[in-house]
């Protein structure tokens, strides 16, 4: 799959407003900023999901409204102790239903849950995860293994500055893939 049909598919989306390929300096701008932004109360941010998007040979930026249907991928914020277990996570309305009923989990927000066990041990960090992107009807390859992650607000007014983009109601999400893998 070529860049330029990535994008044209992009923008058939609906809720994608605009599509801009991300240069290495802007990508580095972001992975700065993004090392300073730290959780509510202090608490340390692991940006796996950055970390995926800088994984790959391409990255986009892909300014959505709010009609733009983001994957439904489960737990793409974490809350995890330093031994690894899992302490929170955001909720999608899938899960509702099934975390309504335990009596171990507690209902931080209508988004948000954090469970009363185990006790957590030691520190307690967020985990920012990307979702897998295929795209409506699964048009993008496999192969590509796209990813989308959003950015912090100061990394969005970045990334808005950059491109010259109003952000009004917009979200600025990086849409990362092997595009040279897609293409063998």
């Amino acid at each position: 799959m070529e860049l330029d049909e990535v994008v044209r598919r992009l923008l058939s989306e609906e809720g994608v407003v605009r599509v801009e390929p991300m240069d290495d300096e802007l990508c580095r701008r972001i992975v700065a900023e993004e090392s300073t932004v730290r959780a509510t109360g202090g608490m340390e941010v692991d940006n796996v999901g950055l970390r995926e998007c800088m994984g790959r040979d391409t990255v986009l930026c892909v300014f959505t409204s709010p009609s733009f249907r983001v994957p439904d991928e489960g737990c793409t914020l974490r809350m995890v102790d330093s031994a690894g277990n899992l302490v929170g996570h955001n909720v999608t309305d899938a899960m509702v239903p099934d975390l309504s009923s335990r009596p171990d989990v507690v209902f931080l927000s209508d988004d948000f849950v954090m469970y009363s066990d185990p006790v957590p041990v030691g520190d307690v960090r967020m985990e920012l995860h990307p979702m897998a992107f295929t795209g409506t009807g699964g048009w993008m390859p496999p192969e590509a293994d796209a990813v989308l992650w959003y950015a912090s607000p100061s990394s969005c007014g970045i990334i808005c500055d950059h491109f010259r983009q109003e952000t009004g109601d917009l979200a600025a999400g990086m849409l990362a893939l092997r595009l040279t893998r897609a293409k063998d």
